[in-house]
């Protein structure tokens, strides 16, 4: 049977009056809270909070607490943002549903029913930048009718959360670091010296596992040159693996600016995974 573990975290914040009209009488309102909100899906890192407000009414007080696992909750309120909490929840090798809830209590002591908000959390697995360094099997998805080309490719650390995907040599030739199977078919090798030399630098959101890529130049082949861009990305730190869809530019010659196309149709992104080898 499966055991499923309820921790329920509670604090209380004082919200100061939102009212300017001092003959309001305060106490005599029905206590109800409005407009909870907040993510709905995110992930249990114990890493990253996430951000739960409600309208704030003078003089009331609001109790937050979480159920389906533990959190750190901060209270807070401002005239800018409002009435909320920032919560962190606790890390979880599994997926679970949780709920966020927060009762008002009036200045007379009323409180409201409780109000509820179901949040799924992805299972995280924390990492440091330094575990990503070493050689990756790379598998990039169907460009057109191809099949998937196998390869691997070195990845070294660029910065605190920056990683450098190193080209790729086949036969004493350099071809680009992601989608190196259609570079190969063209017979489109890195002609040195230009950009990145078939490397491209991505980052790593080691809070939340996305990852990202700057729009940057990945190098020049024998037929012109390219450039990358992530659209979407996500890095599993249980099986140490990277997925990304990657938008290319292309143009012929030797440019410094993308002044060419988008390969395949126009704002085409293509798949590619990439998952660490075990030594």
């Amino acid at each position: 049977m499966k055991k499923i573990f309820i921790s329920v975290l509670s604090l209380v914040f004082a919200v100061s009056s939102c009212s300017d009209d001092d003959s309001y009488d305060w106490s005599s309102y029905e206590p109800v809270v409005q407009d909870l909100s907040g993510p709905e899906v995110g992930y249990a890192s114990g890493l990253a909070p996430l951000t739960y407000t409600v309208s704030a009414r003078g003089g009331a007080t609001y109790e937050w607490s979480v159920e389906g696992i533990g959190a750190q909750i901060e209270p807070f309120s401002s005239s800018e943002d409002g009435s909320g909490a920032n919560i962190t929840f606790d890390q979880s090798n599994d997926d679970v549903e949780v709920l966020v809830k927060v009762v008002e209590t009036t200045a007379q002591g009323v409180s409201s029913e409780v109000a509820v908000l179901p949040v799924s959390l992805k299972k995280f697995k924390p990492r440091t930048i330094d575990e990503f360094v070493g050689t990756w099997t790379t598998y990039d998805a169907v460009i057109g009718t191809e099949d998937p080309f196998e390869y691997e490719v070195q990845i070294e650390k660029a910065g605190d959360t920056q990683l450098t995907i190193k080209a790729v040599e086949i036969d004493g030739l350099n071809y680009s670091c992601l989608y190196t199977g259609k570079y190969y078919g063209w017979a489109e090798n890195i002609v040195a010296g230009h950009g990145g030399d078939g490397a491209v630098t991505i980052n790593l959101d080691l809070q939340t596992g996305a990852v990202t890529m700057d729009y940057q130049k990945m190098g020049l082949t024998t037929w012109g040159t390219y450039w990358y861009e992530v659209t979407a990305g996500v890095w599993d730190g249980f099986t140490m693996s990277i997925d990304m869809d990657v938008l290319w530019y292309y143009a012929e010659g030797d440019l410094d600016e993308a002044e060419g196309f988008t390969y395949g149709s126009d704002n085409a992104s293509f798949p590619t995974k990439l998952v660490k080898k075990v030594d």
